[in-house]
């Protein structure tokens, strides 16, 4: 026997692998066109399985990024919503002083 262990099984030769080698289907019965076309499925799912896994995994990278941006971006709308609110309470203040200030002059109270 060769050492990849790939036999005919009617002559007892050693063969290249079936996907090195062009197989006449033709030439096969019902079983072993069965066991090849089983044989085909299986790699094409494992292949199919490989892709489906490595696409998740790439969809869950481009999430988390989405993600840390979008936490980064809500950090940085709740820190201006504080500076607004200070803002606004500063404004308030002044705003209020202003109306003390027009009281005191005479002016009318808007």
């Amino acid at each position: 026997m060769s050492e990849n262990n790939v036999i005919d099984m009617k002559s007892g030769e050693p063969l290249p692998p079936d996907f090195i080698t062009r197989v006449d289907i033709n030439k096969m019965s019902d079983p072993e066109l069965d066991d090849f076309i089983e044989a085909i499925r299986t790699r094409r799912m494992a292949n199919f399985i490989i892709y489906q896994q490595t696409a998740a995994e790439m969809e869950a990278l481009n999430q988390e990024k989405a993600k840390a941006k979008l936490e980064k971006k809500v950090e940085q709308v709740a820190k201006t919503c504080e500076t607004l609110d200070k803002q606004f309470e500063k404004l308030e203040k002044q705003i209020n002083e202003l109306r003390g200030l027009r009281i005191q002059a005479g002016m009318s109270v808007l």
